[in-house]
């Protein structure tokens, strides 16, 4: 039952999490399904963050080297040359 205080995201956002788009409720499968989804995303976005993060820092400290993206490279580093 929805009230007239409640927030309507809010809302939207619990029925666009727990049913499907025909209105059934989503089975506990397919709901470790979107979890273990969503937890990928989050950490592919902390590690965003951190990448960003660190190469602030690297400019402040290092303002003289220029800095590339790394995934625009070609070379691909071997374990010798780490």
């Amino acid at each position: 039952m929805i009230y007239k205080k409640q927030d309507a995201g809010r809302i939207a956002m619990y029925i666009k999490t727990h049913t499907r788009k025909n209105g059934q409720p989503l089975n506990t499968a397919s709901q470790a399904i979107m979890a273990g989804r969503s937890s990928l995303e989050v950490q592919k976005l902390r590690e965003e963050f951190q990448v960003d993060k660190l190469m602030r820092f690297v400019t402040t400290q290092f303002p003289d080297v220029a800095l590339d993206d790394p995934s625009e490279s070609p070379h691909v580093l071997t374990p010798s040359e780490l």
